[in-house]
């Protein structure tokens, strides 16, 4: 949890003294997942199905304040299938993020054009027959995020892509493992401009 916050803590103080944002202004924005499409392999000792894309829940807000980098958290909870033998339902296993998001905002004046990068903490919860062996622990997940948006009055309609890399740490009777789950994560939302 120390260098989480030590990291957080030297990309602020590199990404808010020394690249200076392209808008000076107050602003709140605030995105929904549309879609989620898997780039992991799924193999390792939680085997997921990562062939068909899954509809993700969350939710990320961002807040400019005039004389800091644009901030933002993120809250994603992506449904994982198991390709166990025992068959279970999307609703009893899911990838949770936690993510602090650092923006960039590189904006000229006929769009909004944002990069960021997040950091956080994975969390998977399984309920189902085939994990019942089975001990997740936390691990670092991170975030790389593009932002487009079309202005619209004071504020804009915006999508979202983020790639994101999140590693759980698997444990069972007989081994332990880090286990990788990475995707593309897309989204839409609005900005409102003070």
């Amino acid at each position: 949890m120390v260098s989480f916050f030590r990291h957080f803590l030297l990309l602020f103080i590199f990404v808010g003294f020394f690249l200076p944002s392209a808008q000076a202004g107050l602003w709140a924005a605030a995105s929904l997942p549309a879609g989620f499409t898997w780039s992991s392999s799924g193999s390792g000792a939680y085997s997921h199905d990562t062939n068909a894309s899954t509809q993700p829940t969350g939710n990320s807000v961002q807040l400019k304040i005039p004389g800091l980098p644009p901030m933002g958290y993120s809250q994603w909870t992506i449904p994982v299938t198991s390709l166990a033998s025992t068959a279970v339902s999307t609703e009893s296993s899911s990838l949770k993020l936690e993510l602090i998001d650092l923006w960039w905002d590189l904006s000229p004046d006929d769009f909004n054009f944002l990069l960021g990068y997040g950091w956080g903490y994975g969390k998977f919860d399984c309920q189902a027959a085939d994990c019942a062996a089975l001990n997740f622990e936390y691990k670092e997940s991170h975030q790389f995020s593009a932002l487009l948006g079309v202005p619209l009055g004071g504020g804009d309609f915006h999508l979202l892509a983020a790639r994101v890399f999140a590693k759980v740490r698997v444990v069972s009777p007989t081994t332990a493992e880090t286990q990788a789950f990475s995707g593309l994560l897309t989204g839409f939302g609005f900005r409102i401009g003070f």
